[in-house]
């Protein structure tokens, strides 16, 4: 993953700000794509904490999802991964 500076130039998102980002946007992602089908048991995604809404996000991703959903999970996890969090298992 990297960030495009105003410079035009591509360096390593490595700022815990931008990850943070980056695991809300996939969350966000996933809950829009998948909706009912994997998100049914939790009443409203409302989570603040982008990690624990990603990391729910990826469990219930890997348990209802599919294929589609473990690839989309696997995404989260990586991303979780280099961000020095721990998925749920």
């Amino acid at each position: 993953m990297t960030a495009v500076h105003r410079g035009g130039l591509q360096t390593p998102a490595t700022d815990s700000a931008t990850r943070q980002e980056r695991l809300a946007s996939l969350a966000d992602a996933a809950i829009k794509n998948f909706g009912t089908l994997c998100f049914w048991s939790v009443p409203n995604a409302r989570i603040l904490d982008p990690v624990s809404k990603a990391k729910l996000a990826a469990r219930l991703l890997q348990k209802y999802g599919g294929v589609r959903g473990l690839r989309a999970a696997a995404e989260i996890e990586a991303e979780l991964h280099a961000a020095g969090e721990t998925p749920w298992r």
